[in-house]
């Protein structure tokens, strides 16, 4: 399912004024592709998909808040980090 910004934007690139459609799809794309993001809704991050460089400051660092500041990322993504990282290492394969 596509939400927020991104289900503007194709509602907008899909249902022009100028487009055939019935008029209650037309109607509902025009509210979709009208929406905007609330002042109070906080923006969904970027993924960055993690680098050897990135895992190997992480496991040299034994804290997750000092591997958060080195590395620019929440301390959620350094804990989940870290876990899968163990648990690959312990499974033998790579993460």
């Amino acid at each position: 399912m596509v939400t927020c910004e991104p289900a503007a934007a194709i509602a907008a690139y899909l249902y022009t004024p100028d487009d055939l459609a019935l008029k209650r799809k037309q109607k509902t794309a025009a509210t979709v592709a009208a929406w905007s993001r609330p002042p109070s809704m906080r923006a969904r991050a970027i993924r960055r998909n993690w680098t050897e460089d990135e895992d190997r400051v992480l496991l040299q660092t034994p804290s997750n808040r000092e591997a958060a500041e080195l590395l620019n990322r929440t301390t959620a993504s350094i804990s989940i980090r870290r876990w899968r990282l163990s648990a690959n290492a312990s499974m033998g394969s790579a993460p």
